[in-house]
């Protein structure tokens, strides 16, 4: 056997050990996120969209992407006020 012969099959080995450990962390990440999304309490976000609504932040009929926007551009502004449920998928 030459050495080229049997670098090959540990090449093709170390690819494919590469690409299962790539996607399991991938899947761990994904999981972990879905894990995430189920502590968003729905009825706190809607109060706290109401109440950004009623402070003059948002127009009542505001769309994901205005409401993007401020979290994004606000939410460390306005820590006091603690819109984390409302905002915490946005940033």
């Amino acid at each position: 056997m030459t050495r080229t012969a049997v670098k090959h099959p540990i090449v093709k080995f170390l690819f494919k050990a590469f690409a299962i450990i790539v996607a399991f962390i991938f899947a761990m990440v994904f999981i972990g996120v879905l894990l995430l999304h189920s502590f968003v309490d729905e009825e706190l976000k809607e109060m706290e969209i109401q109440q950004l609504i009623e402070k003059g932040y948002l127009n009542a009929d505001y769309t994901q992407e205005e409401l993007g926007d401020f979290c994004l551009t606000y939410y460390n502004v306005l820590w006091q006020e603690d819109y984390t449920n409302t905002c915490f998928w946005f940033l």
